[in-house]
This record gives C-alpha cells, structure tokens and sequence, in this order.
C-alpha cells in the first residue's frame, strides 16, 4: 500500500545513456529506466562530473564507476500507466571513469559538454 509520502514525492523516469566514443559524439542506451524522486535526479547526485558505482549486467560482470558527463536532460512525456498525467523523463549520460579522463572538462564550461549525441544501436 502507498504511503502519503509515496503519493507526493514527484518521481522521475531515469534511463541512463552511455557514451561510446572520447569525443562524446555518439552514446547508447545501457540498462532499464528506473523510477527515482525527481530532487534527487536534479540535485547534486547526478550533477556533470559526479562518480558512481553501478552494474548494467548487459555490459557488466562487475561494478564500475561511470562519471556523469552532461547535466540530465529532462522532457515531459504521457503518463506511462494510460493517464492523461505527464511524466518527468531524465536521460543521464555516463561516461566509464577511465574514458572520463581523457575529457577536458565535466564541468559543464561552455564548449566542453556534448549536447545530445547521435544514438547507437
């Protein structure tokens, strides 16, 4: 049963994208959309530059630290139960840590962040 809290906390559909060249021209989809409290999507936790350890077991045997490496790009979309209610689509980009390294800058500086890649298959 949903709790009060459950039925307030806005929630984000979170699918994460993997860049597959240094130059931040082309990435694809890795793993699942999940659901997650859209303040934590963003927040600082996914700011550009933020390190996490995650498993996607399409590509993965263990965990590996993925940099995010542009700030989440969000979009409205129809609601994914058959509602009339919109939903916060967030698409994070990762880059593997030691692909990260070769960037010049994941801070997000002007010229230094790839916007929206060419989608691999």
């Amino acid at each position: 049963m949903n709790t009060v809290t459950e039925l307030i906390t806005p929630k984000a559909l979170v699918r994460f994208m993997l860049y597959t060249d240094v130059n931040r021209q082309t990435a694809k989809t890795i793993g699942a959309a999940v659901w997650m409290d859209s303040d934590t999507v963003l927040g600082p936790a996914y700011a550009c530059g933020t390190e996490h350890d995650l498993i996607f077991p399409e590509i993965d045997t263990v965990r590996q630290t993925y940099v995010v490496a542009m700030a989440p790009v969000t979009r409205q979309i129809p609601g994914t139960d058959g509602s009339d209610s919109p939903v916060l689509l967030a698409t994070i980009y990762l880059a593997r840590q030691e692909q990260s390294i070769r960037y010049a800058d994941l801070s997000g500086t002007p010229g230094t962040v790839a916007r929206f890649p060419r989608q691999q298959n």
